[in-house]
């Protein structure tokens, strides 16, 4: 899992999603990552994919899917920080900054 993350940290962090198509493979790289994960960190893993997932699927100028992709990734905050940590302590990686709105404690 870790030399994973290391190997594919920019991919991961910084994508090069210019076309729609860009997106798919982006998701497959943090599908394909998350199979690996630890379980301490699985779950949170796992709920950083759905958001990622869910907001592939806005529409853009469609107020509806927008917010449901926002409440996505708003919910994920707490998980986002979490794997962030989880990789700082168990992988020397660092993947952030991860930004929330609500300060995430370490």
């Amino acid at each position: 899992f870790c030399g994973e993350i290391k190997v594919n940290a920019e991919r991961l962090t910084n994508p090069n999603l210019e076309f729609s198509d860009d997106i798919e493979p982006f998701l497959d790289l943090y599908r394909e990552i998350g199979e690996l994960a630890p379980l301490a960190i699985e779950i949170e893993w796992d709920q950083v994919v759905t958001a990622y997932e869910t907001a592939s699927t806005v529409v853009l100028g469609d107020p509806e899917s927008e917010q449901k992709a926002l409440a996505a990734i708003y919910s994920t905050e707490k998980s986002a920080a979490a794997v962030d940590r989880w990789l700082e302590r168990n992988c020397a990686v660092d993947i952030g900054p991860v930004f929330t709105i609500v300060a995430q404690g370490g």
